[in-house]
C-alpha cells in the first residue's frame, strides 16, 4: 500500500485487509432522551436483585443439602462406622471458603462467578478455563442429582420401574428444565418450597462431595439484594453441617424400622430434584454472561416475553446435560467420579481469584478483607483433597480430563479470536501453496475475518497518560478480536465553561493508532457529562456497544458508584 490518508502515511508491508484505517476525533453530547434511557437501564439492573436471603439460599440450598445423598455411599464404603466423624470434619472446611466468597462478592457482585471474577482481574484464557469448569460442574450437578434421585426411589419400593433408570433421570431433567422456564423468581420460590420440605482422611476427601452446590451461590450475586450474600452462605453452611452428620448417623442406625428408611428416601429424592433446578439456573446465568462477552453467540440472550427466562440457554444446557449423561453410558459412578474433581477445582478458583484481585486490582472497594493466611490455606486444601480423591480411584482423573478438555475445545472454537485464527490459517495456506486459488474464495476469507472483527469495543479513559492508555489497549488486543476501538473520555468538571479536555489525549490517541495499525482508534469526548452508570449506559446505546464490551480502570475507595451498576469490565489498575 502507498499514499496518504488525511495527511498521514498509509503503512507499507502490511496486509491490506488487516490495516483498519486511521481513527477519528469527535465530540458528542448525550441527549435528554438518551440519558433517561440510560437511567432506566440502571434501575432495571438494580431491580433485578430480587432474591432475599431465603430465596437466594433456596436455589443452591437444594444442591448443598441434596449432595449428602450421593456422598453417603462413597463415604460409608471407606469409613464405615466412622463416617459421621469424617463428614462432620468435611463440613467444617467451608468455614475457610466463606470469607473468601464474601470478599469476592462484595468487590464484584456480578453474575457468572467465578468466571467473571477471573475475567475482571486476569486474562480471558484463564477465565475461559474457569467457565469450562463451571459449565461442567453445573451439568454434573443436574445430571448426578437427577440420576441419584431416580436410583433412590425403586430401591425403596423394592420393585422395578416400568422403564430403565436412565429414562426416569431424563424425565426429571426435562421436568425441571420446564420449571426453569417460569423465570428466576418463580423458580427460586419453587426451590424454597422443596427446601422447606427437606428440613479418616479418605472419608473427609469424599465427604467434601457432600458440600457440592455451595459453589453455585456466587452465580446469583447479581440477583441477590445488597448485603444478603453473607446470610445466604450462613444459611447454606450451618444446615449442611447438621444434615450431613445427622443423616449418615440415621442411615447407620436404621433399626428404627422401615418408616425411617422411607422418610429418608423420599426426602432424598425431593431435594435431589431441587438440585437439578440449581444446576440449570446457575448455567443460565453463566451462559448469559458468556454471550455478553462474545464467547457464545448473542442468540443465547433471547428471553421469553412473559417470564424473562432464557429459553435457548435452558434448551442448550439441557441438551448438553443429555450429552454428558449419554457419553458416560448413564453410569452414575462415572459421573460422580468426574463431578468430585470438577467441584474441587471450581472451589480452588475462588482463592485464586481473590489472590489475583489483590495483586491486579488492589484499589477495588470491598466491604471485608480476608486474611492472606486463610486464602493460602484454601489454595493448599484444594490440591490435597484433589489428590486424595485421585488416590482413592485413579480413574477419576481420566474422566475429569476427558470432559474438561471437551468443554474447553467447545469454548475455544466459539470465540471470535480463534475463528479469526482459523480463517487466517486458511488465508496463509492459500498464499503459500495455492497461488492459483479462486479469487472469490480469497475474498470470502477476507470478508469473514472483517466480519468477526467488526464489533467495536469501548475504552473508558479517565486520563491522557499514554502508559495507562497503552495498558488498556494491550488488554483489548490480547483478549478481544476487534478492528475498532472507541476511546471515550467523559469531560466534566462541574463547571461547563471550565471543563477542559486532557491536553495530551488527542496526540496520544494518534500515537497509539500508528502503533496498532490493525485497530482503528476513534477518540470520542462526551461533553458536559459526569462519569456514572446511567451515562455509561446511555453512551452504550448511542454507540451500539454492549456494556460488557466497555472497559474501565479499577476504581478506588472513594469511587461513589457500585461497580456492578456499570456492567463494564475492569481491565487496569
Amino acid at each position: 500500500m502507498s499514499g496518504t490518508d488525511a495527511g498521514r502515511p498509509v503503512l507499507h508491508n502490511f496486509n491490506a485487509f488487516e490495516f483498519a484505517g486511521w481513527g477519528s476525533f469527535s465530540q458528542l453530547t448525550l441527549t435528554p432522551g438518551e440519558l433517561s434511557t440510560g437511567d432506566a437501564q440502571v434501575r432495571c439492573i438494580r431491580d433485578a436483585r430480587v432474591l432475599g436471603q431465603w430465596t437466594g439460599t433456596a436455589l443452591p440450598g437444594n444442591a448443598v443439602l441434596g449432595s449428602v445423598f450421593y456422598a453417603l455411599p462413597a463415604v460409608v464404603s471407606v469409613c464405615g462406622v466412622y463416617s459421621p466423624i469424617a463428614l462432620f470434619v468435611a463440613t467444617l472446611i467451608p468455614f475457610i471458603w466463606r470469607p473468601i466468597m464474601e470478599e469476592l462478592v462484595s468487590a464484584l457482585p456480578i453474575r457468572g462467578a467465578p468466571y467473571s471474577y477471573i475475567l475482571n482481574v486476569s486474562r480471558k484464557p484463564l477465565a475461559l478455563f474457569g467457565a469450562a469448569l463451571l459449565l461442567l460442574d453445573f451439568a454434573a450437578t443436574s445430571v448426578v442429582s437427577a440420576s441419584t434421585a431416580s436410583a433412590y426411589i425403586p430401591g425403596e419400593l423394592c420393585e422395578r420401574l416400568p422403564f430403565p433408570l436412565f429414562v426416569s433421570a431424563a424425565l426429571i431433567l426435562l421436568l425441571f428444565a420446564l420449571v426453569s422456564l417460569t423465570g428466576l423468581r418463580e423458580s427460586a420460590r419453587i426451590a424454597l418450597g422443596v427446601l422447606s420440605f427437606h428440613h479418616l482422611f479418605d472419608g473427609i476427601c469424599l465427604g467434601m462431595l457432600g458440600l457440592t452446590g455451595i459453589e453455585c451461590a456466587p452465580s446469583y450475586t447479581a440477583r441477590i439484594q445488597p448485603g444478603r450474600f453473607p446470610l445466604v452462605l450462613r444459611n447454606l453452611h450451618l444446615p449442611a453441617i447438621v444434615l450431613n452428620t445427622l443423616m449418615i448417623t440415621l442411615v447407620l442406625a436404621l433399626s428404627a424400622g422401615r418408616w425411617l428408611r422411607t422418610w429418608i428416601v423420599v426426602d432424598a429424592a425431593v431435594v435431589l430434584c431441587g438440585g437439578v433446578l440449581t444446576g440449570i439456573l446457575s448455567a443460565c446465568e453463566l451462559i448469559e454472561q458468556l454471550a455478553h462477552d462474545r464467547v457464545l453467540p448473542r442468540i443465547f440472550l433471547f428471553v421469553m416475553p412473559l417470564s424473562g427466562a432464557p429459553y435457548l440457554s435452558i434448551l442448550a444446557f439441557t441438551l448438553f446435560c443429555a450429552a454428558v449423561y449419554t457419553s458416560a453410558g448413564a453410569n452414575l459412578a462415572v459421573l460422580s467420579k468426574m463431578f468430585s474433581l470438577v467441584w474441587l477445582t471450581v472451589m480452588g478458583l475462588f482463592p485464586l481469584a481473590l489472590l489475583l484481585l489483590r495483586f491486579n486490582r488492589p484499589r477495588l472497594p470491598r466491604e471485608r478483607s480476608t486474611g492472606l493466611g486463610m486464602v493460602l490455606i484454601a489454595l493448599a486444601v484444594t490440591p490435597i483433597v484433589f489428590a486424595g480423591n485421585v488416590a482413592i480411584d485413579p480413574s477419576t482423573a481420566g474422566y475429569f480430563a476427558a470432559y474438561l478438555l471437551s468443554v474447553l475445545l467447545l469454548f475455544l472454537g466459539a470465540t471470535p479470536r480463534n475463528q479469526v485464527r482459523f480463517l487466517r490459517t486458511l488465508y496463509w495456506a492459500h498464499d503459500q501453496y495455492h497461488p492459483g486459488f479462486q479469487r472469490w474464495r480469497v475474498k470470502a476469507l477476507v470478508e469473514g475475518i472483517k466480519k468477526v472483527k467488526r464489533q467495536p469495543v469501548c475504552i473508558l479513559a479517565k486520563t491522557d497518560e499514554i502508559s495507562y492508555l497503552l495498558r488498556m489497549l494491550l488488554y483489548v488486543r490480547e483478549n478481544e478480536e476487534t478492528s475498532c476501538v472507541k476511546l471515550v473520555h467523559f469531560n466534566y468538571s462541574g463547571d461547563e465553561e471550565n471543563a477542559e479536555i486532557p491536553s495530551e489525549l488527542e496526540a496520544n490517541a494518534k500515537i497509539l493508532g500508528e502503533a496498532f495499525p490493525e485497530i482503528t482508534i476513534d477518540l470520542i469526548i462526551v461533553q458536559d457529562t459526569p462519569f456514572s452508570p446511567p451515562n455509561v449506559a446511555a453512551l452504550a446505546n448511542r454507540l451500539n456497544i454492549p456494556t460488557a464490551l466497555m472497559f474501565m480502570g479499577c476504581p478506588g475507595a472513594e469511587f461513589p458508584y457500585p461497580v456492578a451498576d456499570f456492567e463494564a469490565r475492569i481491565v487496569s489498575l
